[in-house]
């Protein structure tokens, strides 16, 4: 394990693959729309290489490269009606996730997350799994996907703390470029779908494999 002597103010932690296991219930949603529309179906591993850059991303990606733009919108939202009847599932917490965060909020620490799953789909997964969990939670959508670094600046407005004290969690490459795009600290965490040193050649200013781990920077 690779820790900071520094602590933190802020938590804000990506959401698939980071806080929730999110993987077949968003292969069930985006295949049931490949049926919908004829298009080859997908497996569980096509999936986990094409989460973190937002839900309208995976359809673009997931559907056959001449689809056209307007297929695609109509594909997307599909999808998201269709996400909110599937994720709940096989969706769960990574153990131990609950407990971290009322740890944090014992500890007086702001929790949020910011996700590349749309705004609406966020917002509904953290209220079914973590309720009550965080400060705030933003999808795409508001703000601009990451690694734009404009949410996660928003996110510590938000939360009334300087970007020096957010330490933002994730497990993909798309999380460690937003940290290290608005130079913050950005953990990268191994038990979600992004390899470590995918995380370490991304920006991660260090990377943690165990849940428990979050606690080290609190």
């Amino acid at each position: 394990m690779t820790t900071a002597r520094n602590t933190y103010d802020a938590f804000v932690f990506d959401l698939d693959g980071t806080l929730l296991h999110t993987l077949p219930d968003l292969l069930t949603t985006t295949n049931i729309c490949l049926k919908q529309f004829g298009f080859p179906t997908i497996t569980l591993e096509d999936i986990r290489l094409l989460v973190g850059d937002g839900q309208r991303r995976l359809v673009e990606t997931a559907s056959p490269k001449d689809t056209s733009p307007e297929t695609l919108d109509a594909m997307f939202e599909l999808w998201k009606a269709t996400y909110v009847d599937h994720l709940g599932e096989a969706t769960r917490p990574y153990a131990g996730i609950p407990e971290v965060l009322d740890e944090l909020h014992a500890r007086g620490k702001k929790t949020a997350v910011l996700s590349n799953k749309y705004d609406g789909g966020a917002k509904a997964v953290i209220e079914q799994f973590l309720p009550g969990k965080f400060d705030l939670v933003l999808g795409s959508g508001p703000v601009p996907r990451k690694p734009d670094p404009t949410g996660i600046r928003y996110v510590a407005e938000q939360l009334g703390v300087p970007l020096e004290r957010v330490a933002y969690f994730g497990d993909s490459n798309f999380d460690m470029r937003t940290a290290a795009n608005a130079q913050i600290f950005g953990v990268g965490v191994t038990w979600g779908y992004e390899d470590e040193q995918t995380l370490w050649d991304t920006g991660a200013s260090a990377v943690i494999h165990q849940v428990e781990d979050i606690l080290s920077f609190a």
